[in-house]
């Protein structure tokens, strides 16, 4: 395996992750073996047990023997096993905040030396988007793959304005609300299909009425219908009419601010931005 990578010391639960590797002297020590931390969620025993000793062969596999001194890098396999995340990474995971919504993205640093993060996107599913501001279900805890999902490896520090831009202030629209109201059967817009009298109140009409409505985020507990507006970020998404409106329940038909992504528009179009 080459060089000797840094001999076994024991660590928290989150010390080695999934490729990392280490050394220790074979039993005879004729040889130094080389050995490997397994995929989560056996990597949590890889700081709980030496590789040598009973209860070792849950974290680690062995790789090899190795000669001489491993130039000094950072764990080389955890970009390979890890896809890195180009932008850089976004804001350090904050337990005092209660305002994640779906999509957001955090980093979570599970070393200072050498330094590797990686990156969580809260889940866009119901209820697992209402955890994501719970602090049991924070990157890094035993839950925390019931809110957040694993995107990859970063280094350095993402633009601020490719991630969607945290709203707190007021965003509102006119939602209209119609139901069947009793009318005047001989009122000219009061339908009549039953010919009742003309003096009978027992015709119905339709009467609208708009309400001024908060904007939210999507949700898929929600029933939405055309004109129904939901954001993501400060952005406004408005659901379309007939029949397209059918999808705007759709987990897959989600708006996003991705690039990438298109599908959404099935379902949504645009709808400005909301105020600062």
């Amino acid at each position: 395996m080459g060089g000797c990578p840094d001999i076994w010391a024991p660590g928290d639960q989150d010390a080695f992750v999934e490729g990392d590797v280490v050394s220790l002297p074979s039993v005879n020590a004729d040889k130094t073996l080389v050995y490997v931390c397994k995929a989560w969620p056996y990597n949590r025993y890889c700081g709980q047990f030496s590789p040598t000793e009973d209860g070792g062969e849950q974290g680690w596999d062995l790789a090899g023997w190795c000669d001489g001194t491993q130039t000094p890098t950072s764990s080389p396999a955890f970009s390979a096993i890890l896809p890195a995340v180009p932008e850089g990474c976004p804001e350090p995971y904050d337990p005092a905040r209660v305002d994640y919504e779906a999509g957001d993205i955090v980093s979570y640093e599970l070393s200072s030396e050498p330094p590797r993060s990686i990156v969580f996107k809260c889940r866009p599913t119901w209820p697992s988007m209402s955890y994501c501001n719970q602090a049991g279900f924070a990157p890094g805890s035993d839950l925390r793959q019931w809110a957040w999902d694993l995107v990859g490896s970063c280094e350095g520090t993402l633009a601020p304005t490719l991630a969607p831009v945290p709203y707190s202030g007021t965003c509102e629209y006119d939602k209209e609300t119609c139901v069947l109201d009793n009318c005047l059967c001989s009122e000219p817009d009061c339908p009549n299909p039953g010919n009742l009298a003309g003096t009978s109140t027992s015709c119905k009409k339709e009467v609208c009425t708009t309400v001024a409505t908060a904007v939210g985020t999507w949700s898929g507990v929600a029933t939405y219908v055309h004109g129904d507006v939901v954001r993501v970020g400060d952005q406004r998404f408005r659901c379309k009419n007939y029949p397209y409106s059918l999808w705007c329940t759709w987990e897959t038909y989600m708006p996003s601010l991705d690039p990438g992504s298109t599908v959404w528009t099935g379902a949504w179009t645009r709808d400005g931005t909301c105020p600062p």
